[in-house]
């Protein structure tokens, strides 16, 4: 008796520091058997495919901080309601014009084309109604467009989003009158700061630091007449921006500003779909 009352407290115990986990189940296609599988992507409106970068984030964040928010990000849209299951994260994306700060993992465009094309093909073969890439990553946004295309002129409605893009002003958040939306900047830190605080050197957050800008100066208007190839051109550290203004509270207003904005827009694309239909 005695024996079995200390194996059921064990149990309540484990099933208790657990529950967080269990309950994420429901969340990541990576966590369900195939039969559960089977049935949770017919039954969803999107299958969510969250892609980053490993590449270099300054001196104070880092490399995993494009894929690490980005999955974050769409755990939040599936906590606020959106009927969606998590596809695997995409690790790695275009960052070739980081690859002078080591750690940098780059795919060529066509890598992450075909790489991207096949997790979709694989998810349509199994009956999806659609796909949302959900992008963090400046550096994916053309190839990812392309791809988008393509599998719209196939029937396969695939839809994408990067996710930074819905923060709309942000100025009043952060207390400044311009706020430079560069790289591991202001934004971007209060983004970490609020959704993994841990992972943050805030001892080596940049305070004051040279950024060069490559735009040629044309009677007051900034025009650029070639791509950026080389980070080290713009930034010794890596950073662009203020990034000492980041902070939990902006990142914590930023975050809810965009997956608002985001369910908002995905509800009214799913009327306007169903209307259509």
């Amino acid at each position: 008796m005695g024996s079995d009352s200390t194996r059921d407290r064990k149990v309540l115990i484990y099933v208790l520091q657990n529950r967080e986990g269990l309950a994420l189940t429901r969340y990541y296609l990576g966590d369900l058997t195939w039969e559960e599988a089977e049935k949770k992507l017919k039954e969803v409106d999107f299958v969510l495919v969250p892609i980053g970068s490993t590449e270099q984030h300054g001196p104070h964040l880092p490399l995993c901080t494009d894929y690490a928010l980005t999955e974050m990000i769409c755990k939040k849209l599936v906590e606020d309601g959106l009927n969606a299951i998590i596809a695997p994260t995409v690790a790695y994306g275009c960052s070739e014009h980081h690859m002078r700060f080591p750690g940098t993992i780059s795919l060529k465009e066509d890598s992450l084309y075909n790489l991207v094309r096949d997790i979709c093909d694989s998810l349509f073969e199994h009956g999806v109604k659609r796909v949302l890439i959900v992008n963090g990553h400046g550096g994916n946004r053309e190839v990812l467009q392309i791809l988008a295309r393509d599998l719209l002129s196939e029937g396969k409605e695939v839809l994408v989003v990067n996710w930074w893009e819905f923060t709309g002003g942000v100025e009043d958040v952060l207390g400044a009158e311009t706020v430079i939306r560069g790289h591991a900047c202001e934004i971007e830190t209060s983004f970490a700061l609020c959704l993994m605080p841990e992972k943050v050197r805030k001892d080596k957050i940049p305070k004051d630091h040279e950024v060069r800008d490559p735009r040629i100066d044309i009677d007051g208007e900034k025009v650029s007449l070639k791509p950026i190839h080389d980070w080290k051109e713009l930034s010794e550290d890596g950073s662009i921006g203020v990034p000492s203004r980041g902070s939990v509270e902006a990142g914590e207003e930023m975050i809810k500003r965009i997956t608002d904005h985001l369910l908002k827009a995905l509800k009214k694309y799913l009327e306007r779909s169903s209307a259509s239909s």
